[in-house]
């Protein structure tokens, strides 16, 4: 099994690339639907420590976007967005340049958002000037 390796950066308000496997967040205030993980299941960290997972569930990330599947790991100091996870099953598409990327729902074909790119993350532009802080993530095999 593989693990997922979590570095943190100095920078805030980040979007993660696209080696993240699944969208995750510490807010249970951001889910909308929520099925809540009764095993022991945890995510390994980049210092080998392992942060458990609460839950599972749908969360409306802004007014033009929703994830499905977001798991819940409160103990985590970032919210990740996987750009795989989101045009396989979001049902969007990232078109991506040197200095940002923008993203589209593909069955509306309007744009609903976009990131910045710094120091090889994608920052999310967000309405609500949300802060978040910055980490990048790596999967490797065990």
């Amino acid at each position: 099994m593989g693990k997922l390796e979590v570095i943190p950066t100095s920078d805030s308000c980040a979007f993660a690339q696209s080696g993240v496997s699944d969208h995750m967040t510490k807010e249970p205030n951001f889910f909308f639907s929520y099925i809540s993980c009764f095993g022991q299941e945890k995510v390994q960290v980049a210092d080998g420590t392992f942060t458990p997972l609460s839950g599972k569930g749908n969360v409306s990330f802004s007014p033009k976007i929703t994830l499905t599947s977001v798991l819940h790991a409160p103990k985590m100091s970032c919210n990740l967005l996987s750009i795989s996870k989101l045009t396989k099953t979001d049902n969007c598409s990232g078109t991506f340049f040197p200095n940002y990327c923008v993203f589209k729902d593909l069955t509306l074909g309007k744009m609903i958002g976009s990131a910045k790119e710094r120091n090889g993350l994608y920052y999310l532009d967000t309405e609500e000037g949300e802060k978040v802080q910055a980490y990048q993530i790596q999967r490797t095999a065990e």
